[in-house]
């Protein structure tokens, strides 16, 4: 009986004595090699490993900096059950969207309180979807290799483990927005043009995150994309365009009008949509509605 084995040389030789051609060992089926060729089983070992390291002592430090703000916002929602009703001590204060307080919650109810813990816990989960969406981007474009070296890059930034232990919005906006830009590469070859709604919706609730940016950063991005590879098979109709965009933009708004509706005034549908604004404009106008 006998056995085939496959090396890691690329000129593997073919049983009749022949070394394939480049063309010719595209289609031969190959075995992956090497120090990046890791497991299932040891990829998701290392993933558990990273989280553990992000979760270790998360709570330990003192609040730091803007990590106030965003605790004592989502306090109030926790003990009052108001959800649509931001408010900074006895003011509301719209200057971020309600999804980057809500997300605070689950943790909250789930650990018994807003605590230091648990208004990180959202930043370490949306670290770890980062990390994830990284590795699946870097496999769909250039191979298995590239994602594990990149996720280990990722991991071991700087920047990464300080704003995925951090709890403001900064690791959700920008995994988000990684979110957006995997969608659009795993289905824009999608029969139909189902997809770009998909998009769209999701678009629309990333940018009740933070803000316009979950618009601006993907979309600037495939534009790049479409340019560099002089491709734009992929853009569906402009019928479905334009109803994408609609179903985006209700995305977008249906938080801040059940918000405008649920406090009976319009302030909130102002202010969330004048928080994109700079924040010297921002606050003159929240001055001016308070």
């Amino acid at each position: 009986m006998k056995t085939e084995s496959t090396q890691c040389d690329s000129n593997t030789v073919s049983p009749d004595g022949q070394v394939p051609r480049p063309a010719e060992r595209l289609s031969q089926p190959t075995t992956e090699c090497g120090a990046y060729a890791l497991s299932g089983r040891v990829q998701a070992l290392c993933m558990v490993l990273i989280a553990v390291i992000l979760v270790s002592n998360l709570g330990l430090d003192p609040l730091r900096g803007s990590e106030g703000r965003w605790a004592v916002i989502a306090r109030s929602m926790f003990r009052t059950g108001d959800l649509f009703n931001p408010l900074l001590g006895l003011k509301p204060y719209w200057d971020k969207p309600l999804l980057s307080y809500w997300q605070i919650l689950p943790g909250a109810w789930l650990f018994g309180g807003v605590t230091e813990f648990s208004l990180r816990l959202p930043s370490v989960l949306w670290g770890i979807v980062m990390l994830v969406l990284t590795y699946d981007l870097a496999r769909r474009l250039i191979g298995k290799e590239t994602a594990v070296v990149s996720v280990g890059v990722l991991a071991t930034s700087y920047g990464f483990v300080l704003w995925a232990r951090h709890g403001q919005v900064e690791m959700t906006n920008a995994a988000t927005i990684l979110l957006c830009l995997w969608y659009f590469v795993r289905h824009k070859g999608d029969n139909g043009a189902g997809w770009i709604y998909g998009l769209g919706a999701i678009a629309g609730l990333c940018a009740n995150m933070k803000g316009l940016t979950a618009y601006a950063v993907p979309g600037f991005c495939i534009a790049v994309w479409a340019i560099v590879r002089r491709d734009i098979s992929w853009l569906p109709p402009l019928r479905h365009l334009v109803a994408a965009s609609v179903v985006s933009i209700l995305a977008y708004l249906s938080i801040p009008i059940m918000s405008s509706l649920a406090c009976s005034s319009v302030d909130p549908f102002r202010l969330a949509r004048l928080s994109h604004l700079t924040s010297c404009e921002s606050a003159h106008i929240r001055n001016s509605v308070s």
